[in-house]
């Protein structure tokens, strides 16, 4: 919880869990079983793990089928993911939604302090960012049109027809559809 805290509201270190499976680029592929094993009552989520170095620097991701269908003794190095997408824990947290989609992520990694692991951004977490973001763009988007939908109505010349325009028209518009 200290790690969260430390983060200002708005960034994407106040949506990150530090809770993750890190496994170092030297293990081969029949310990990542045992090393996950002991993460993984803890870790958000386990069907991909992070690669990081003895500092903590993130260096790739392996994800749970690279690892069922390596050949035995090949080092998590050699089947990893290397140079894979991640973002700052000082960034905006819409860029957690906008990595997720982009490439397809169960969860982003999220770094600090240069390049070191300091937790991840999972899907859900991503898309209650996004919600809360839908959510203030409907109010701001109402406020804007509320005002026109108001004379409409007082002029007598609203119906359901034009308010389901409306709400067509928003919905149609939304960053997040």
């Amino acid at each position: 919880m200290r790690k969260l805290a430390a983060c200002a509201e708005g960034t994407a270190g106040s949506v990150m869990t530090p809770d993750h499976a890190t496994v170092p680029p030297a293990l081969t592929t029949v310990r990542p079983w045992s090393t996950c094993a002991g993460v993984a009552p803890d870790a958000e989520t386990i069907d991909h793990s992070y690669v990081g170095d003895d500092e903590r620097r993130l260096v790739g991701t392996v994800n749970l089928r690279d690892l069922i269908v390596a050949r035995d003794g090949a080092t998590i190095e050699s089947i990893m993911r290397h140079d894979p997408p991640f973002i700052h824990a000082e960034g905006k947290r819409d860029e957690a939604v906008k990595h997720i989609c982009k490439y397809d992520l169960p969860a982003v990694p999220v770094i600090k302090d240069g390049d070191r692991l300091a937790g991840i951004v999972t899907c859900d977490d991503a898309m209650d960012v996004a919600r809360e973001a839908e959510d203030v763009s409907f109010v701001k988007t109402l406020a804007e049109v509320g005002l026109l939908g108001l004379t409409m109505a007082l002029a007598g010349r609203a119906s359901a027809f034009s308010a389901q325009r409306w709400k067509s028209w928003w919905w149609c518009r939304s960053p997040w559809w």
